[in-house]
């Protein structure tokens, strides 16, 4: 579900031309109609089985498997490519997923949700989602936003490719001044801007960073 690719190349770092990361012209997913979330209860052992299927997930390296226990508590697994899985557009739109707990690995990089996965948990309905890695010796890292109600009604693309320019812009200085590697901004960058864009939202995607063992 993640679009995995270098925020910062070396070719082209200092191209005027050069697109700030997120600003995603066209997309995988297009942004949510205003009020399509919902926050249903999905099954109680639902966290136990994500939390299992997570740490099955994280060491895989070649390609992303996604995870979802929807409201009656089927379990859904899918299957992706190195950087992407696919959820079409009927699927968002179905209203299967609404207050699904999902998790997928970020196999390539390891990174946090690119923006393709916050317009996949927004249009869906997501009750949470979730990405996770394992950043060597079983040392593995989750993100996850847990979002409110009035998430779905936000407009977000907007705030996502402003959030997203601003982080760039700063990295870039960094970058020119010394104090940042490229790889650095790279991996941090799509961390700072949810925690900038919640922190906008008055944080109701209560985004968070954890650690855990596979």
């Amino acid at each position: 579900m993640g679009l995995l690719e270098r925020i910062f190349g070396d070719a082209d770092l200092f191209n005027p031309n050069h697109e700030p990361p997120g600003s995603d012209k066209g997309g995988q997913f297009a942004p949510a109609r205003e009020g399509s979330g919902s926050q249903a209860p999905v099954a109680s052992d639902a966290q136990a089985k994500i939390g299992q299927r997570e740490r099955e997930i994280a060491a895989i390296k070649d390609h992303e498997v996604l995870y979802a226990v929807l409201r009656n508590g089927q379990e859904v697994k899918v299957d992706g490519t190195s950087n992407r899985v696919n959820l079409s557009m009927n699927e968002m739109d179905s209203g299967k997923w609404r207050g699904a707990v999902v998790t997928h690995n970020h196999p390539v990089t390891g990174n946090s949700f690119t923006p393709e996965d916050i317009y996949a948990t927004h249009r869906g309905g997501f009750g949470e989602m979730h990405a996770v890695a394992d950043l060597g010796g079983g040392n593995c890292v989750r993100y996850s936003i847990k979002p409110e109600a009035s998430f779905f009604r936000q407009t977000i693309r907007q705030q996502i490719e402003d959030e997203s320019a601003s982080v760039f812009r700063e990295n870039k200085k960094k970058i020119k001044a010394g104090t940042m590697t490229v790889d650095e901004a790279d991996r941090a960058h799509y961390d700072m801007v949810w925690r900038r864009l919640d922190k906008a939202l008055d944080g109701i995607m209560h985004y968070k960073v954890e650690a855990f063992n596979a």
